[in-house]
């Protein structure tokens, strides 16, 4: 499964959980292109912030491996740090 489509399904199951719990009304919700909405929440979180780069950097010693690449948990840090900033 892509990013992409792991995003998808956790926006319909967000999407159905906000529905049950009367935070949200199904009125459009089924109309909705979901992956569209993924899609658009990955490329509005595509330019890293600074506490992202942060710590993508202080992840990055460890990780990165022969070929330059990047690991998983540099990554997962970079959005860690994004889910923590306060808009």
């Amino acid at each position: 499964m892509t990013p992409l489509e792991r995003a998808t399904r956790v926006l319909e199951d967000e999407i159905r959980r906000q529905c049950t719990t009367g935070e949200a009304s199904l009125e459009c919700v089924d109309d909705c292109d979901k992956y569209l909405m993924a899609r658009a929440v990955l490329c509005a979180i595509r330019e890293s912030s600074e506490a992202m780069v942060d710590a993508g950097e202080a992840v990055a010693v460890r990780p990165f491996v022969a070929a330059g690449r990047f690991t998983p948990e540099t990554w997962q840090a970079m959005i860690d740090a994004a889910l923590e900033e306060q808009p």
